[in-house]
């Protein structure tokens, strides 16, 4: 059960580097040159950014389990986050240092990469400026963590899900009205919260919320599968597959006022859907080919953009092979590429680095709920 959940992110890890390729390298320089990058660049919306907020959901539901497991200390559970989050995080950094010796265009930002390497980029300091872009996303879920594990050590278990309740109402307030999410400022409440920090405690509370609802009911979900009619079956189907189709069509095709709410109710009917796996896709999906798939997605995630700064410098500008004679051809190999690098990482530096501080900084009996985690 469960092993479904890693479908959404192999999905929206590609969505958001398909976006990321075309918004910020081949449209702005090859649409006015290349027929089939215009095309695109005329049916793209650009809410493929809004995909991290379904990891943030992501992440607030495997949160919910964490808790529920074992109860840890403060040192125990940041170092689990630090184990799973820093490694790819400074060698994210550390490569862009190196590319910077070949790639003259690529400005290296040395002491603004600490910040960012320090999780405050985005968390607390939202206008410094980084080299990898995509370490946002780490830098607000980490202290995301942080702050959940800090406000459940003060409130009594069965009245967590109740404050969590107030406090996503009150951020989600926030983001709805704001509307546009990437405009400026990126701050509320005169500076108090970045929106990028409100993004991750919103997403993460939701999470959460449907982790407290699915583990108490946990119990039956077998029972219900086995005694459910052929009819149940075909419209949770349909239900599952509709909402596959229109949150693909808003994230990436077509643009929509308010995607961000609509996008996020979307997908937490298809998270349910997938929990409960009530349609033929959540069950199809339910696969460990699919479990296995889905653990080299954050290093593909945090790897992007130094791969598009390579491919930019040897692919995507040469006059021979590059976008201007082979658009698809060059879009695809980007893709490869960075997945390629990605999986590369997971091997040599995520997955090695994340059992060593696990080994040197905590016990045994303390690291075994943090072993078989998939919770970023």
């Amino acid at each position: 059960m469960l092993k479904n959940i890693n479908f959404f992110r192999i999905w929206f890890t590609i969505t958001i580097l398909y976006g990321h390729i075309m918004q910020h390298f081949l449209v702005p320089q090859f649409a006015s040159s290349t027929p089939v990058i215009k095309y695109l660049s005329n049916h793209i919306s650009y809410a493929f950014g809004f995909m991290c907020d379904m990891f943030f959901i992501i992440s607030g539901f495997f949160m919910c389990f964490t808790f529920l497991k074992k109860e840890m200390t403060f040192k125990t559970f940041c170092v689990s986050k630090i184990a799973r989050l820093w490694p790819v995080l400074l060698f994210s950094l550390f490569s862009f240092m190196i590319i910077t010796l070949f790639i003259e265009s690529v400005h290296y930002y040395k002491y603004e990469n600490i910040v960012s390497a320090f999780f405050i980029r985005s968390s607390f300091a939202v206008y410094i400026p980084t080299n990898n872009g995509a370490a946002w996303y780490i830098n607000v879920v980490f202290f995301g963590y942080i702050f959940y594990f800090c406000l459940f050590g003060i409130i009594p278990r069965e009245k967590r899900k109740y404050a969590v309740g107030i406090i996503i109402f009150f951020l989600y307030s926030l983001l709805i009205n704001k509307q546009d999410l990437y405009i400026f400022p990126q701050v509320f409440l005169d500076g108090f919260l970045t929106v990028p920090m409100t993004r991750a405690l919103a997403g993460m509370g939701l999470g959460y919320i449907l982790g407290e609802i699915y583990s108490s009911e946990k119990s039956s979900h077998k029972e219900d599968i086995k005694s459910e009619s052929i009819y149940s079956v075909i419209f949770f189907t349909i239900v599952e597959a509709v909402t596959i189709i229109y949150l693909f069509k808003f994230s990436i095709i077509k643009f929509l006022d308010y995607a961000f709410i609509i996008m996020t109710i979307l997908f937490v009917i298809l998270f349910i859907c997938f929990l409960y796996q009530k349609g033929l896709i959540s069950r199809i999906l339910d696969k460990d080919k699919i479990f296995k798939m889905g653990k080299y997605c954050f290093s593909i995630y945090m790897m992007q953009e130094f791969c598009f700064q390579i491919l930019n410098k040897y692919l995507w500008t040469n006059t021979t092979i590059g976008v201007v004679r082979y658009p698809i051809l060059n879009m695809l190999a980007g893709l490869i590429f960075c997945i390629t690098v990605g999986v590369l990482t997971y091997y040599l530096v995520e997955n090695p680095c994340q059992k060593i501080i696990l080994k040197n900084f905590t016990n045994k009996e303390k690291t075994a709920c943090t072993k078989n985690q998939i919770d970023t």
